[in-house]
């Protein structure tokens, strides 16, 4: 049974973001957001790194489709994460729970417009980190498309 199947909306269109494009990305993430589904609806702990030798997907699209999940748009499913080992910081494993899990009863949750913002600001930090042109010293402006957040974001403080 498909993730979408399980979750009643009116409007298909589930994905947003600053330079989301529907007919370019909407196949794409709905893809990758079903094999992250289904390799983890077994219940059992994943790094990211297992999760993609399971869906062939990238470990960024892997996490950033595990917060989706956690949505309600997407059956606000709850996602958990534990340290490995203590002495490896940083390496995570996840495991997915129940579905309308995620939300507790009784604790306010942030809105979708609140967690997209979160999101769009966390690719713009990225972005600024790690964009290949900016940080080789070739443009100042680069043309990933990402740039064009800092004006968002300038307006949103």
């Amino acid at each position: 049974m498909s993730l979408f199947d399980q979750i009643p909306s009116p409007d298909p269109a589930r994905f947003d973001g600053a330079v989301y494009d529907p007919k370019q990305d909407d196949e794409r993430l709905s893809g990758q957001i079903e094999r992250v589904y289904h390799a983890m609806s077994d219940g059992e702990w994943r790094t990211l790194h297992v999760i993609s030798l399971l869906t062939m997907d990238p470990p960024a699209s892997i996490s950033a489709q595990l917060r989706h999940l956690r949505k309600e748009r997407f059956g606000a499913y709850l996602v958990e994460k534990r340290l490995v080992d203590p002495a490896m910081p940083g390496l995570w494993e996840y495991r997915l729970g129940a579905k309308g899990a995620g939300r507790m009863a009784g604790v306010p949750t942030p809105s979708d417009d609140a967690l997209r913002l979160a999101d769009e600001l966390l690719d713009y930090v990225r972005h600024r980190q790690f964009c290949a042109l900016r940080n080789a010293g070739l443009s100042a402006d680069c043309t990933c498309g990402l740039d064009a957040l800092r004006i968002r974001y300038r307006a949103v403080r």
